[in-house]
């Protein structure tokens, strides 16, 4: 799926989508159609044709898909190019706590903090909260912190997937803590 953006005027410096006549679906959120063909940034003489055309949209240049559909047709059209998004998929659904506290500027002590956190000798954590209160460590080392709005999520920097299956047992369908399905 594509995101075509109802032309407000004439444009050279957009590329443009041509949609057929057949709906796709129409809801309160909007209309989809199937896509004829897409235009890339057209001379003038063009933009005022599809200007005045109602079967011309923007292109957005924002996409989106289902996953399964994704991987039929990369495997369908590109298949070498699947195995690659396969690897990406795989790591980016199954990040790491550690490389969470990678990608957050550590503090002079090695702390990597998303949020507020009163740290007294604590050395070398990730401390992730998502509820605005603040987080209190003192004297600690090596820790991974996980606040959210319905659990907390204290484990060993060392061995951070030790609990993961545990806690893939005990999740309920309603809960959604961001660290329970991950390694």
């Amino acid at each position: 799926m594509t995101i075509g953006l109802t032309p407000t005027g004439l444009e050279t410096g957009y590329g443009y989508i041509e949609c057929t006549d057949e709906l796709v679906e129409s809801g309160a959120l909007g209309t989809a159609y199937w896509a004829a063909r897409f235009i890339e940034k057209p001379n003038l003489a063009h933009a005022m044709e599809y200007l005045a055309a109602s079967a011309y949209l923007w292109n957005a240049a924002i996409f989106g898909w289902r996953v399964d559909t994704l991987f039929t047709e990369l495997g369908r059209q590109q298949p070498e190019i699947l195995a690659s998004v396969r690897r990406i998929a795989d790591a980016w659904e199954r990040p790491k706590w550690n490389g969470v506290g990678e990608m957050i500027e550590p503090d002079g002590l090695g702390n990597s903090v998303r949020d507020d956190l009163l740290r007294i000798d604590t050395t070398n954590s990730v401390i992730w909260s998502e509820t605005g209160r603040m987080v209190a460590m003192v004297g600690l080392d090596n820790l991974i912190v996980v606040d959210t709005g319905d659990a907390l999520l204290i484990i060993d920097r060392k061995n951070p997937s030790s609990c993961v299956e545990q806690l893939r047992r005990r999740q309920s369908r309603s809960t959604k803590w961001p660290w329970s399905l991950r390694q």
